[in-house]
């Protein structure tokens, strides 16, 4: 992976784990700041290369279950049996990322869901 793409997947994460700080703690204007870094990463990492957003697989294993949230919503169009997995097992568990990838989820089965 390049050192740009490197850098451009840390911010996404970093970005996905200060939304998920911010979303527990319900200071939403931190939330939102966090939200518009996530998708300038996401779209910095689209334009990288054509690999692009496959990179965010790695965040699969992070252990910050909004990151995985996150990551798995941003793959769903491209690794969706994966994203799928992981999003249901994340839904299984308590808290606000569970009711997230719940969500997702729903609105992904619905045919409802954009996804940038």
């Amino acid at each position: 992976m390049s050192s740009d793409a490197e850098s451009i997947v840390r911010e996404y994460i970093e970005a996905a784990d200060r939304h998920g700080s911010a979303t527990d703690n319900g200071d939403f204007r931190s939330a939102n700041k966090a939200y518009k870094a996530i998708i300038r990463a996401l779209h910095d990492l689209d334009d990288v290369d054509q690999v692009g957003r496959h990179r965010l697989v790695q965040a699969f294993d992070h252990p910050n279950l909004h990151v995985r949230v996150w990551a798995a919503t941003h793959l769903l169009r491209i690794r969706p049996e994966r994203a799928i997995a992981a999003l249901t097992q994340i839904a299984a568990g308590r808290g606000l990322a569970a009711l997230d990838a719940e969500i997702v989820l729903s609105e992904w089965h619905k045919g409802t869901l954009q996804i940038p």
